[in-house]
């Protein structure tokens, strides 16, 4: 691997889930993006780019970015559904869900047309870094960055070496995360979860508990954890912002490495994806709570549980 942070002009994205677009937005305003997704044709190419710009005003708000920049930054966003537009990009993220064969699978296309010395760098904290680099084709440069989501608000990074990455790939890689993307970089092992998700999920699975017990309502538990220990989110509210059909996901990939049952996906989580409850940005707009188009929520989704 040979490159400098300095050298980096363009980033891909692999995946335009939860995290893809809002990765998107966070290097827009620095960096040409390439985000390769599934499918664009029937409206999914504008849906995607949707997904994108309307990350750009709450960047303007918390003084991330200027006004100037936020009109900017779309026409450097690239949607595609070619792997191939990959190839002139220094750094590519897989954002896909988390299932082994899956990523594997994006990185290995991606490595027919990259550069050599194109850093890929995973962002699951529940698919193995040390798997994942196995398949990717390029084993040394590749990483794991596990960001807080959303990934233009929050600064969080964990960063992983796996056991074949390379000393300068992990050093340019958290360079980059730093000076590129402005991240809060902290490296930690390789383990189902790392640390963020590997307490996240249990206090997700928690709350369900408490709900299915009848020991309080989606709302009640929320207002109690809000006011108890001061943060913006309860665990439902926080459910439908990051989405629960790739939690049923990352819950999967923890429990088949730790066999540790608070980690496997909660009955209730199951039965929400099922009705296509996923959350505030799921076609339905309901979840736990019921939001609107511009992701404000508007009421309780009332359910027979």
């Amino acid at each position: 691997m040979n490159m400098r942070v300095d050298q980096v002009k363009r980033i891909g994205i692999i995946g335009s889930g939860a995290l893809g677009p809002t990765l998107a937005a966070c290097a827009a305003p620095k960096y040409e993006v390439v985000l390769k997704r599934r499918s664009i044709s029937n409206g999914l190419k504008e849906e995607a780019m949707q997904r994108v710009t309307r990350c750009f005003p709450g960047m303007v708000k918390r003084n991330f970015i200027t006004e100037e920049q936020a009109e900017v930054a779309p026409s450097r966003v690239k949607i595609t559904d070619n792997f191939n537009d990959l190839k002139d990009c220094q750094v590519v993220f897989d954002a896909t869900p988390d299932i082994l064969s899956v990523k594997v699978e994006g990185f290995q296309a991606a490595n027919k047309v990259c550069s050599p010395d194109t850093v890929f760098m995973g962002t699951s904290a529940c698919v193995s870094i040390t798997s994942l680099a196995s398949g990717s084709g390029r084993p040394a440069n590749t990483m794991m960055a596990h960001f807080l989501t959303p990934v233009h608000i929050y600064t969080l990074c964990e960063t992983v070496a796996a056991l074949q990455t390379s000393p300068e790939t992990i050093e340019f890689g958290e360079k980059f995360l730093k000076e590129g993307l402005g991240k809060t970089v902290v490296r930690v092992k390789d383990t189902a979860g790392l640390i963020q998700d590997y307490f996240l999920f249990a206090y997700f699975n928690h709350a369900c508990r408490a709900l299915d017990a009848g020991l309080g309502t989606a709302e009640g538990i929320d207002t109690i954890v809000k006011a108890g220990f001061g943060v913006k989110l309860g665990p439902f509210e926080l459910m439908d912002h990051l989405g629960m059909a790739s939690q049923i996901d990352s819950c999967n990939a923890i429990y088949s490495q730790t066999l540790d049952k608070s980690f496997a996906a909660h009955p209730l989580v199951v039965k929400m994806v099922a009705a296509g409850y996923c959350g505030r940005l799921s076609p339905s707009r309901k979840g736990w709570y019921i939001w609107d188009e511009k992701g404000n929520k508007t009421g309780i989704n009332n359910l027979p549980l």
